[in-house]
């Protein structure tokens, strides 16, 4: 029999009692047990947990218990495990929902905090989270401001409106019904008549230089054929010949899925990949199937 394991003396603890000792990116609180030395488990300042559900349900092991009661169950699979009894019929009213299933058993729940706990992956909001966001906000906001400004002092009007205004027309960059966000809104509908009238003038590739001059990203709207030339240009091959059934080559879109750098073998015993049949093709074949009685028929 193994020795009795004595139960977690739980501590808690709260950061805003540690003083400096607890930073910004420590959790608002934690549990430490003596017992099990090394083992934290953060919360937030009101003691809730946060389950990160990492393993997919199918990969927990279950065994009813009537099976175990019967004898007819492998109890080897018990051994050295750690092992959850509970209920998960729904007609018991333990369901919960969870990010793998709209209806799932509370003992799941469970089963992901353990399993978190044992690879110390428990995820928690760190105590200065609100700071650290105002930070890489204003962090944000000064870059933008940077990549707004110019020598003259004038910020270059880049949002893309603006910056479309500017590329068609400049005189429409220094007016005043257009100099800021507001006031651009409050006259839009003049301001869209005037680049509707603008852009008419020449086309879509003049356009798209002057927009991309002005520092607006800017590209033409390609139709499917257009779409796999550009493709084709910049060295991705979206196209792959494939074999059919008929002995005919059919180009395929290619997969944009790749396993490295490297040159792919695939099993000899795989199944070799085809083109897509026909339409109609398998008709015979399908109705075939569907004439056949079910399995126990008379």
């Amino acid at each position: 029999m193994p020795a009795h394991v004595p139960s977690p003396d739980w501590q808690w603890h709260r950061a805003s009692e540690q003083g400096r000792t607890a930073g910004w990116f420590s959790p608002a609180a934690w549990l430490t047990s003596p017992s099990l030395p090394g083992t934290v488990v953060p919360l937030d300042d009101s003691g809730n947990l946060r389950i990160p559900y990492r393993i997919d349900r199918k990969a927990f092991a279950s065994i009813p218990a009537a099976r175990v009661l019967q004898g007819g169950a492998d109890l080897e699979l018990l051994r050295g495990a750690i092992v959850l009894i509970g209920a998960t019929a729904f007609g018991v009213g333990d369901v919960v929902a969870t990010p793998h299933a709209a209806v799932a058993a509370g003992l799941e729940v469970h089963a992901q905090a353990i399993s978190a706990l044992l690879d110390r992956r428990l995820p928690y909001e760190p105590r200065g989270a609100g700071v650290l966001q105002v930070g890489a906000m204003l962090a944000g906001a000064g870059m933008l401001l940077l990549v707004m400004g110019r020598p003259g002092g004038r910020a270059v009007r880049r949002l893309p409106v603006a910056g479309l205004a500017a590329a068609v027309s400049p005189s429409l960059a220094d007016d005043e019904r257009f100099a800021s966000n507001a006031s651009r809104v409050a006259h839009r509908r003049e301001l869209d008549r005037l680049l509707h009238d603008a852009l008419a003038t020449q086309p879509a590739d003049h356009w798209i230089a002057a927009l991309r001059a002005a520092g607006v990203p800017a590209g033409p709207i390609n139709t499917i054929p257009e779409a796999f030339e550009l493709l084709a240009g910049l060295g991705l091959a979206p196209v792959e010949p494939t074999a059919s059934a008929h002995g005919t080559v059919v180009p395929t879109v290619r997969s944009p899925i790749r396993l490295g750098d490297g040159n792919f073998e695939p099993d000899p015993g795989a199944h070799p990949r085809s083109a897509s049949p026909r339409l109609g093709a398998d008709d015979a074949w399908f109705r075939e199937w569907l004439d056949q009685p079910p399995p126990g028929a008379p």
